[in-house]
């Protein structure tokens, strides 16, 4: 792309950010350019409201906006090498629209998501038939193609997939900063936005783990394993053993190995869906113990007793205080 003007930035940086894709480096370094002037504003405003009139598809991977840059970029003149980014929008848009209905259908262009609610575990079945559990609050996405042309989908949240074997369309999860890839396994990907990182823990099978920045870097994961990407870093730790609480959410089964109460809480909420505010003197207090398919009430009146805790709920969020544990 013709970079003749400091005001402009790579389309295909611009798109990954609307399309929600773009690591932590890219976004800041398009907020640095929209600080650069108000017209860098206006410019990203006019992308943004195209990219709604295109159905929020992802350019990347329909088009090589660079390569028809460079094409274009060609054809002009040096006199008129100045063109702003917005004249290239408008170029984009038509070659998009043409491409779009000339070969490749509108319908091509189009996304499903689904989406789970704020307290419900939501099971689909996907159209190549792999099934997929979703945790409260969550979302997948994937292209009206899927199962025929691919199986790529965007999982938001926490998701537990069953995945059906097809060894000519790998099953490719993007997941924050964390590629997924798989042929036919059973594992649990857990990448929400406020976690600092992505967990993915393998029950049977095997998955390539990878980042977005490193394609290349796969890292194999098989069954009885898991793996974490830190996002900050993206780097990937390879963890010998499960947790078992890592599918506590939709198996309801939950232990507890002279953990603190501090990571008790952490497990309870996305098991749960409720909010735990702890004080300063009980966070520390370890705890053993097993809980199957208990209620939230059951769980909490166990922790309770054994620990000597004072618990008060408020709407969706419990406090938890006490004297503290003797060490």
């Amino acid at each position: 792309m013709n970079q003749d003007n400091k005001h402009m930035a790579p389309m295909n940086l611009l798109t990954r950010v609307l399309a929600g894709e773009a690591s932590g480096d890219e976004k800041s370094a398009v907020n640095q350019w929209l600080l650069e002037s108000e017209e860098n504003k206006k410019e990203f405003d006019t992308l943004k409201r195209l990219w709604g009139l295109t159905g929020n598809h992802t350019l990347s991977e329909t088009l090589d906006i660079d390569k028809e840059w460079a094409v274009l970029d060609a054809k002009i003149s040096p006199k008129k090498k100045v063109l702003r980014l917005q004249t290239f929008i408008r170029v984009a848009a038509s070659i998009i629209v043409v491409l779009g209905l000339s070969y490749f259908g509108i319908r091509q262009f189009s996304y499903k998501t689904i989406k789970s609610d704020l307290a419900k575990i939501d099971n689909i079945e996907l159209p190549d038939g792999s099934m997929v559990s979703l945790n409260a609050n969550s979302s997948i996405r994937y292209a009206n193609n899927f199962g025929s042309k691919n199986r790529k989908l965007v999982l938001k949240g926490e998701g537990f997939f069953n995945v059906a074997s097809n060894k000519e369309l790998p099953f490719i999860i993007s997941a924050g900063e964390a590629r997924v890839q798989v042929v036919g396994t059973q594992f649990n990907v857990k990448a929400y936005k406020h976690d600092p990182e992505v967990t993915v823990s393998v029950i049977e099978g095997k998955v390539d783990l990878f980042t977005q920045g490193t394609p290349s870097e796969k890292v194999r994961i098989v069954g009885g394993e898991s793996a974490r990407i830190k996002k900050s870093q993206e780097i990937i730790k390879k963890l010998a053993e499960l947790d078992p609480n890592d599918f506590s959410w939709k198996t309801m089964d939950i232990v507890f190995e002279n953990n603190t109460l501090q990571e008790v809480a952490k497990v309870l909420e996305n098991t749960y869906h409720y909010n735990f505010e702890l004080s300063e003197k009980v966070k520390d207090c370890t705890i053993t113990v097993e809980f199957e398919n208990q209620n939230i009430s059951s769980v909490l009146k166990v922790l309770q007793s054994t620990l000597n805790l004072e618990m008060e709920q408020k709407g969706k969020t419990i406090l938890i205080s006490g004297e503290g544990c003797v060490k």
